[in-house]
């Protein structure tokens, strides 16, 4: 897969890590974007045309005064698609066991090789741009979903658990010929051949859903 965007920020107040890192830039067409600290970055994400938008990963020094627990959460919870890497002079167990539990892409020490370096960024890219791809991809389906009516999305609910049309209407106290007719409306609507693509469809709505702040069906 080819590397769309070599963009890579840098959270690191001492420029350590951009020091590390200027050697590869050239022959692996990264271009570094550098944040002294999170409220930097914090303050650029707030702008639509800032460049954060265009970062394909993040780098986090963590020497650089920063408390990394909470950088951690915020960029979960704001560009929860980025990944991050955490950087630290010393590697320790519980370190380490905790920025993954706040979910970070990757952690290196400063003492690491240079190919580990240039490995995991280009990982790190690749993944994002991967998790892009199949964001819009449930996206896509999400909005497709919209098409249905309130009731049509009711029935469809029971439909992916594999209850009968009897069953549905009983649980919705409408006659089965109604649900029949909710039913015919939804394969139409969402170009569905079969049961299964119904499902996917739901699911790959239902995944959107859980991962933005999209309103699910």
């Amino acid at each position: 897969m080819m590397i769309k965007n070599n963009f890579i920020g840098i959270v690191d107040g001492h420029n350590t890590v951009i020091t590390l890192l200027s050697p590869f830039a050239s022959k692996n067409q990264w271009q570094f974007q550098t944040y002294t600290d999170m409220q930097a970055v914090k303050l650029c994400s707030l702008k639509k045309t800032s460049l954060i938008e265009k970062l394909s990963c993040l780098i986090i020094q963590v020497e650089s005064s920063i408390n990394y627990i909470n950088a951690l959460e915020w960029l979960k919870l704001n560009h929860r698609l980025m990944p991050v890497i955490v950087i630290s002079e010393k590697a320790t167990a519980d370190l380490c066991r905790q920025v993954f539990k706040l979910g970070a892409f990757e952690f290196l020490t400063t003492h690491s090789s240079p190919s580990q370096w240039v490995d995991s960024i280009n990982e790190a890219i690749l993944h994002y741009e991967r998790n892009c791809d199949y964001f819009a991809y449930q996206r896509r389906w999400q909005a497709i979903l919209q098409k249905l009516s309130t009731r049509e999305k009711d029935v469809l609910c029971h439909l992916v658990q594999g209850k009968t049309n009897k069953e549905i209407a009983s649980q919705l106290f409408i006659s089965p010929r109604t649900i029949e007719t909710h039913r015919a409306n939804i394969f139409q609507k969402l170009e569905a051949p079969n049961l299964a693509q119904i499902i996917k469809t739901y699911y790959l709505a239902e995944a959107y859903h859980l991962s933005s702040s999209h309103p699910y069906v």
